[in-house]
């Protein structure tokens, strides 16, 4: 799995090689662990899409940099291959970038990118990414000196349907139908990776809330020591998850999303005026600057302010 951009700066042509042939390793490596088959064109980017959500959750911190260099070595292999171009050295932040496009003066950096989807990880993302590569091209100026550069295919570059779409659903949010279904489902998952990686079984019970709050004072300690959220913003969102169901199958409620907040809360017995929670928030704030007691705190909070309102 494991793939390194040569410390020398290479030339185009043995950049050009080790990015194909990490890109060929990344179909392999996908292909091992999922069973799909990523084919270079656009439309397996929406495939990718799909696999990051599952991926970004199940990945060790020592094994997140080889994917980023594998998977972004086949985003860029994808656009290339699209669009014509190549690929140039970058910096050792961004790693190397691809030039010339449809034969205009853009530069992108394909590994910049997954990178970002493993930290700030959202619907659509990388799909999204190619319409905005796509709309550059079209703006762009062409590049005046074309020689070494994979010319561009006759055909013009196509959007990818559902993105821009997805980001205008977005505004509105999630409904209430598919909040019932994604949420109960990536817990789920949580609780799959806490039992395998730590040997935490979690019973979606208020007891249980305890292992929680352990789990996020881990969370806390390392982020005061390393300074930075970085990729466990994903597991921190997920322990909200976890931290909402316990109080909506002990309470009663439903997921909702609130546009004026732009987040999802949590209605406790069907009232949304007085009684919307928002156990993400709360899972952050106690990752970024743990309070004594933690969730289990919160909860009996919960429950002390439902039964005043149905006194």
């Amino acid at each position: 799995m494991a793939f390194n951009i040569p410390a020398a700066e290479p030339s185009p042509e043995e950049l050009a090689k080790e990015c194909a042939g990490a890109a060929d390793n990344a179909v392999e490596w996908v292909r091992s662990m999922s069973g799909i088959d990523l084919d270079f064109t656009p439309p397996s980017l929406i495939a990718l899409d799909k696999l990051l959500a599952g991926l970004v959750p199940t990945l060790d911190k020592d094994d997140i940099e080889p994917a980023v260099v594998l998977l972004g070595s086949y985003l860029g292999e994808v656009i290339l291959r699209a669009g014509g171009g190549r690929w140039e050295t970058g910096d050792v932040f961004t790693g190397p970038g691809l030039r010339g496009i449809s034969g205009k003066e853009i530069t992108i950096s394909p590994f910049s990118l997954i990178r970002q989807a493993f930290t700030e990880l959202e619907d659509h993302h990388i799909s999204k990414y190619w319409n905005n590569v796509v709309k550059r091209a079209e703006d762009a100026e062409p590049i005046d000196d074309p020689v070494g550069f994979r010319e561009p295919p006759q055909e013009e570059l196509k959007m990818l349907p559902g993105a821009d779409a997805a980001e205008q659903m977005k505004s509105n949010g999630p409904t209430d139908h598919e909040l019932a279904e994604i949420i109960p489902e990536e817990t789920k998952k949580f609780v799959e990776i806490l039992k395998s990686d730590i040997g935490i079984e979690l019973d979606y019970t208020i007891e249980s809330l305890k292992f929680l709050d352990h789990y996020l004072q881990s969370l806390n300690k390392k982020l005061m020591k390393d300074g930075e959220m970085g990729e466990r913003r994903i597991f921190v969102y997920l322990a909200g998850n976890y931290l909402g169901e316990v109080l909506r199958r002990s309470f009663g409620g439903k997921w909702v999303y609130v546009s004026k907040h732009q987040t999802t809360g949590l209605v406790l017995q069907g009232k949304e005026d007085r009684r919307t929670i928002y156990p993400h928030k709360a899972a952050a704030k106690l990752a970024m600057e743990y309070q004594k007691g933690g969730v289990v705190a919160y909860a009996d909070k919960i429950r002390r302010g439902l039964k005043v309102l149905q006194n």
